[in-house]
């Protein structure tokens, strides 16, 4: 059992520095979302399908991943949003609207937005303050629940090796950065501490048994 556990902590550690490394040099692979993109704005000028403009958007992008999204406030203007975009893309695009909805679209290359990367640390950023407040709330709790500081730490080190490891699968296996992540990463967050406490409580009793 003990060979086990080294031979576990050696592969996690293993599989941490590799991320890190991956980090370093490589840095993460965005989606479509959060990555350098382009978006072209169109107004249909009536409303419109969504799943009809995508059909539409995928038969000019192919398998390239395309977002489509009407503007919030104006619903008769489309957003199609894709990492890149040339004239004659534009031209086929504009061809099969004018078709599908008997338009007479000129899109051009001003038409084109240019939207930036984001960086990870703003998308972590507004979570991080809730989630160190949360994390003390709970060692603390543990503390005053078994008046032991070791099982607090115990639980801190743990949510931080979670943390690493889950940044470093995402690392090296190169799963694009989407809007999943971070609730994954809450999900994750939610668990282990349920499974902590559950295995804390158990400890409790059997010591209050013996």
């Amino acid at each position: 059992m003990k060979n086990k556990k080294i031979i576990i902590g050696i592969l996690l550690l293993l599989i941490i520095i590799a991320g890190i490394l991956t980090i370093v040099f490589a840095g993460f692979k965005f989606d479509l979302y959060y990555g350098a993109s382009k978006t072209i704005s169109i107004n249909i000028g009536k409303e419109f399908n969504s799943e009809e403009i995508k059909e539409l958007a995928k038969e000019v992008f192919g398998k390239e991943k395309v977002i489509v999204q009407k503007e919030e406030m104006f619903k008769d203007i489309v957003a199609i949003t894709v990492k890149e975009i040339n004239d004659e893309q534009i031209e086929q695009l504009q061809q099969k609207i004018n078709e599908k909805y008997g338009l007479e679209l000129d899109l051009t290359q001003e038409n084109v937005d240019y939207n930036s990367h984001i960086r990870g640390r703003d998308i972590i950023k507004p979570y991080i303050s809730p989630i160190l407040m949360a994390t003390l709330f709970v060692a603390i709790y543990i503390v005053v629940r078994t008046r032991n500081l070791w099982s607090a730490i115990k639980y801190v080190l743990i949510l931080g090796i979670t943390v690493l490891l889950y940044a470093s699968i995402i690392a090296i296996t190169r799963i694009p950065v989407n809007i999943y992540v971070v609730p994954v990463g809450l999900v994750l967050f939610i668990l282990i501490t349920l499974i902590y406490f559950n295995i804390l409580e158990k400890n409790l009793k059997n010591k209050s048994e013996d």
